[in-house]
């Protein structure tokens, strides 16, 4: 009999995985997702509303969301498993081509091209991991926060 960490691990394989990385599959436009978490406290920076703070009615979906991207501690939870010894939750395959994917699609050897109004942990002609990409064919988010300054940078 499977453990809670085993059912885990097999439906986030079989939900997540998209061939080449864990992506997240969340229907964006569908705002009844954030309802339950909506009990009327002030949320983000500027204590707006739960619903100002993580809803965009000028784009219709769930703000701070990275859709189809590739993020960099997508396998993070594996790693944690690792860590507490409970072994592979995820097959070894599966987390070495994601790793794979976080490489080819996140590093990059020069960052002077890359517009970045966050944080900045690595400057012009250094090299540096990105967050999270889209790689072509996957979908980015309208909200996601590359499209600050107006244009999104696609490796």
């Amino acid at each position: 009999m499977l453990g809670a960490c085993e059912k885990g691990g097999l439906y986030v394989d079989r939900v997540l995985f998209n061939g080449r990385y864990y992506a997240q599959k969340l229907d964006l436009a569908d705002r009844s997702i954030l309802e339950p978490f909506d009990t009327g406290r002030k949320a983000g920076v500027l204590r707006d509303s739960f619903m100002q703070a993580y809803w965009s009615d000028e784009y219709g979906e769930i703000k701070y969301q990275i859709g189809g991207g590739c993020l960099t501690d997508q396998i993070l939870g594996q790693w944690h498993a690792d860590l507490v010894g409970l072994g592979d939750l995820l097959p070894p395959d599966h987390v070495a081509s994601a790793l794979l994917a976080i490489y080819r699609e996140n590093f990059r050897a020069n960052l002077s091209n890359h517009f970045n109004p966050c944080r900045v942990y690595a400057y012009e002609d250094e090299a540096g991991l990105l967050v999270c990409s889209w790689p072509e064919g996957s979908e980015e988010p309208a909200t996601s926060c590359s499209l600050f300054g107006g244009s999104v940078d696609r490796p």
